[in-house]
């Protein structure tokens, strides 16, 4: 079943906060408050106080605390949202949740649901705890969930993005238009619920009598039997078409970030500031295209501009001309 992906309005209100509505003198005090706390996240990492993992329904006790604790943060973030509704899709099997820990406390999550065979993932929740909001851990989760989608060989990420969600992911770099072929991530699967082979048997008999003659009373009745027999065979097969992988969803936007395994999503605001860095220390800096190492603008060595010469410089092909005859008076 397809879902409209929640993300709670203080996750929306830091990423406007953080990166929206900025002045142009302001853009690069905002950049590199940016790269600042980027690199006091992967600080926080590499200590252990800042601790990202996966956790799905395995039946496991430990995998079962953790997703409730998830099942509270969503909750709390998304009062308009069912608990049940909520509780139904962070405990399915089918659907994993990045979770982000905090001093080994669950400080928010993302709930996913991996479609391994089509390579795309679908982002149903997205939420950080009121008590750590505006410190960058939605983008640190979302780029977080990009390194996952890596090594589990996922290519897309899909989303039904809210009015007020479409904001927040189109800055973490997805879009709304879709690349991926319809068929990919929509499509329909048929399942056989019943059925039903009953055997109609229709019998009948014929016993023509055969009677001796009447001055033969002593002699015994002889009978001839012919049994018809017909079998009709019925199947009724009751089938039920679901759709496959997700469906539209209603009053949502369809929104898609493509994965490039080439990409290190946890320092992309460092590298972009080091080329930011770079760009203005060389203001004269030109970027060419198709440079020719050869200066020669005639990339022919051969002067000649054609290619194959007639070795005969006579223009005649005639080597004998006739003379002309001359004009009679």
């Amino acid at each position: 079943m397809a879902q409209a992906a929640r993300v709670s309005t203080d996750a929306v209100a830091e990423t406007n906060a953080d990166e929206g509505g900025a002045p142009p003198n302001a853009e690069e005090d905002v950049a590199h408050q940016h790269v600042i706390m980027e690199g006091q996240h992967a600080e926080q990492e590499a200590s252990g106080l800042l601790r990202f993992h996966v956790v799905h329904n395995d039946d496991e006790a430990q995998s079962l605390i953790t997703l409730i604790e998830v099942k509270n943060i969503y909750t709390m973030q998304l009062p308009k949202m069912g608990a049940e509704y909520i509780v139904r899709l962070v405990l399915k099997p089918d659907h994993s949740s990045l979770i982000c820990r905090h001093d080994g406390k669950v400080v928010g999550a993302i709930t996913y649901r991996p479609h391994i065979t089509q390579t795309f993932a679908e982002i149903a929740f997205c939420c950080v705890s009121a008590t750590h909001q505006v410190q960058g851990y939605g983008t640190r989760m979302m780029n977080q969930l990009k390194e996952q989608a890596k090594r589990e060989g996922i290519e897309f990420l899909l989303t039904y993005a809210d009015d007020h969600a479409v904001n927040y992911f189109k800055k973490q770099g997805f879009q709304k238009q879709v690349t991926m072929t319809m068929t990919r991530w929509k499509g329909y699967s048929t399942h056989n619920l019943l059925t039903l082979t009953p055997v109609l048997s229709l019998t009948l008999t014929l016993s023509p009598g055969l009677s001796p003659s009447p001055g033969l009373s002593l002699s015994p009745t002889l009978a001839l039997t012919l049994t018809l027999t017909l079998t009709l065979t019925l199947t009724l097969t009751l089938t039920l078409t679901l759709p496959r992988y997700i469906k539209d969803y209603n009053g949502a936007t369809m929104m898609e970030c493509r994965i490039d395994k080439h990409i290190d999503y946890l320092g992309t605001r460092r590298v972009a500031a080091q080329q930011r860095h770079h760009l203005l220390q060389n203001p004269t800096l030109t970027l060419t295209l198709n440079p020719n190492p050869n200066p020669n603008p005639n990339p022919n060595p051969n002067p000649n501009p054609n290619p194959n010469p007639d070795p005969n410089p006579n223009p005649n092909p005639n080597p004998n001309p006739k003379p002309e005859p001359e004009p009679q008076p």
